[in-house]
């Protein structure tokens, strides 16, 4: 099922132009290859990004990825400092991208602690995927536009 609605409380403040924070209608989903995504709403910067990028293995129980995904997002959700998230795929390469955000760079190492989220390193590792890469960014500024 979706989840609707999972936001990060963004400020909406603007100077000159420049959108300090990135405010979108956030319609998000639990399982990768289900419904609409859009930009996550975040605060005003400085907070951090965990970048996730995986290659699937050829022939990987989807489903089984597919349930600890939205059980992920589930409970990261719940994590103190977590702000929202953003998700690409790329299905016939079996590539995707995910972007947590969160307040501190102390956040996202509690939450790469959390057990249920290390289990499903442990799977993801063991079984479900080729090749990851996870980079952890500052972001110090962020600008949007959105046409109506």
């Amino acid at each position: 099922g979706a989840l609707q609605g999972l936001r990060g409380g963004a400020e909406h403040s603007q100077r000159g132009g420049l959108i300090r924070a990135c405010p979108a209608a956030v319609r998000v989903r639990l399982s990768p290859m289900e419904g609409p995504m859009s930009i996550a709403e975040t605060p005003t910067p400085p907070y951090f990004a965990a970048i996730f990028t995986a290659v699937q293995r050829e022939g990987y129980d989807k489903d089984a990825y597919e349930t600890m995904g939205g059980r992920m997002v589930e409970l990261a959700s719940q994590q103190p400092g977590f702000l929202g998230f953003e998700y690409g795929t790329s299905p016939p390469d079996r590539v995707e991208l995910f972007i947590s955000y969160w307040r501190s760079a102390e956040d996202i190492r509690a939450w790469k602690q959390v057990g249920e989220h290390q289990e499903a390193q442990r799977l993801g590792r063991d079984s479900w995927l080729e090749h990851y890469c996870i980079r952890i960014a500052k972001v110090e500024r962020a600008y949007t536009e959105q046409k109506l």
